[in-house]
């Protein structure tokens, strides 16, 4: 277990802490797809991304024969490996003509689902123009040309998958940019719901419920867009199980109170996944865009009490639930190496990134999130002892506004063992009217919508035990126009019981005045987050 917060300077400006490095026991090489003129990944970021690879990689020299299927032809090719690499690239995706109009779901997800190269398979999906290749070290690689390849309900990929795109959707000089999607592989949700009453977390079957990817063991997702139609949250999607653009294996209900499990997974711990260069509900923002933060009328008029209508409307910003979300499993291992980086989201109906339960050895890297439902970026230990999680040069912006005055803050944590983030950015609004919490009236408490950049909750099962450590290493906190919050103009430890408009911050045990919360009425005694800062 890493016991010093120091930190490794990138070329990013903050790194990984030295001490998570060592601890994870992580050996030098490329993260596979990289290469050394990628501006984007530095060597900080390869040293520990190679071991999450490590499924996927050859260290002997060897000759090494590679089959490559198309749909709507096959080849067969030999490439010879003269030298010692940790890691194996992955093939350029093939020059192919893009799909004429959209794909329906029909005509390419069973050849994800069946996971092989088999010419048999291939042949009955042939409008797809999907390419394939496998290797000697049982890795099935998909192709995906530009096109619209809709989806109708939630797939699971197979272990030893990769799905590559025709290229990386996100400018990273302006990730606020959208691309020419004539250039892009894009997956289009072809349902959603707009039903605040329906049976989403509670439904007998997850499949036909939800719309999105649930990722296996061994599984890498790369250069592909993904756009959601959700225009609200459910009723029982309040505590979120879950409706991610991208999930790993695990339960349909948070707690794991019944038997589903998302995309008819067996529910257990993902192992070795990588989310990179993707772009998730921009599609349709030139439209819905202006939508965002608009007054619903009647959306609010129960949440004083909760007896009526609390964002019951739909708020018409078509959405993914969540961009990423790790579920809680059924086994005790949980999801381990995990790796979600340069990936841009434009909106989501609830949190943007949820790593939920027990997730060990987890690095989200270099993403940018905007205009959440609730909290964009959150970890969710419970009593779980989430441990060994970097997040570093990630841009959290606006959370919360899909449900106005509500709930949500850039970093949010409820319940881990050790975490550190490096170098975040938070942009977030000075709010004049926030919605009190009708549950914590006359305190602190009842304020649940950007109080401050990071909040350390002790609800939702959260336990931070004896030993635990969040180390807040470099941050931007700013207004939406890029302002910066000053400790001198805020409030230190507790929003005011009535509201006055100022963020909060509080001194770390190592004395530093960070922009951080903990609430009082949730967290107390040897329970409470040790919170270690350096600016």
């Amino acid at each position: 277990r890493w016991s010093h917060p120091y930190v490794l300077a990138t070329d990013h400006g903050v790194g990984l802490s030295v001490g998570l490095l060592v601890s994870v026991g992580l050996s030098v090489g490329l993260v596979e797809g990289g290469s050394d003129e990628d501006e984007d990944f530095n060597g900080d970021e390869a040293y520990m991304l190679s071991s999450l690879t490590a499924a996927k990689t050859t260290t002997t020299t060897a000759a090494m024969t590679t089959t490559t299927t198309t749909a709507a032809a096959s080849t067969t090719s030999t490439a010879t490996a003269t030298s010692t690499a940790t890691v194996t690239a992955i093939p350029t995706v093939p020059a192919l003509a893009p799909a004429p109009a959209p794909v329906p779901y029909s005509e390419w997800a069973g050849i994800i689902a069946n996971g092989t190269c088999s010419e048999e398979v291939l042949g009955q999906y042939a409008y797809s123009n999907i390419s394939c290749t496998e290797d000697d070290e049982g890795m099935t690689h998909f192709m995906f040309p530009a096109g619209i390849y809709e989806m109708d309900e939630q797939l699971l990929v197979p272990p030893y998958t990769t799905i590559t795109g025709a290229t990386d959707p996100n400018n990273w000089d302006h990730p606020d940019q959208s691309p020419d999607y004539s250039l892009v592989t894009l997956f289009l949700a072809t349902k959603g719901t707009d039903d605040f009453n329906a049976n989403y977390c509670y439904a007998s079957d997850m499949v036909n419920t939800r719309v999105g990817f649930v990722l296996s063991s061994n599984v890498t997702v790369e250069r592909v867009a993904f756009q959601g139609l959700d225009t609200i949250r459910p009723s029982d999607n309040g505590a979120l199980c879950g409706g991610g653009a991208f999930e790993t294996k695990g339960c349909a209900l948070n707690d794991c109170s019944n038997e589903v499990n998302n995309g008819g997974s067996d529910g257990m711990g993902s192992h070795n996944v990588l989310i990179k260069d993707v772009r998730l509900n921009d599609y349709y923002y030139t439209t819905d865009g202006p939508l965002i933060g608009q007054d619903v009328p009647g959306n609010t008029d129960g949440c004083a009490y909760y007896d009526g209508c609390c964002f019951c409307k739909p708020n018409g910003v078509r959405a993914s639930q969540v961009g990423v979300f790790v579920p809680l499993t059924r086994d005790d291992e949980g999801t381990s190496e995990v790796v979600i980086e340069n990936v841009v989201s434009r909106a989501t109906q609830a949190d943007g990134i949820n790593l939920h339960g027990k997730v060990t050895n987890a690095l989200v890297s270099n993403v940018w999130f905007e205009s959440t439902g609730d909290d964009t970026f959150a970890v969710w230990g419970g009593d779980q002892n989430e441990s060994a999680v970097v997040w570093q040069d990630s841009v959290a912006i606006n959370p919360g506004i899909l449900r106005p005055d509500w709930y949500g803050v850039c970093v949010a944590t409820y319940g881990l063992y050790e975490v550190a983030f490096n170098n975040i950015t938070c942009r977030t609004p000075t709010l004049t009217n926030p919605i009190p919490d009708p549950n914590n009236s006359n305190t602190p408490s009842r304020w649940r919508a950007d109080t401050s950049a990071f909040v350390f909750y002790g609800s939702f099962w959260a336990s931070y035990p004896t030993g635990n450590t969040i180390s807040l290493n470099g941050w931007h906190f700013e207004d939406l126009d890029g302002n910066r919050y000053l400790s001198t103009d805020g409030t230190m430890d507790a929003p005011s019981v009535e509201w006055d408009g100022m963020m909060t911050w509080t001194t770390s045990v190592n004395g530093v005045v960070a922009p951080f919360y903990i609430p009082d009425a949730d967290t107390t005694g040897s329970n409470m987050p040790h919170v270690v800062a350096y600016e």
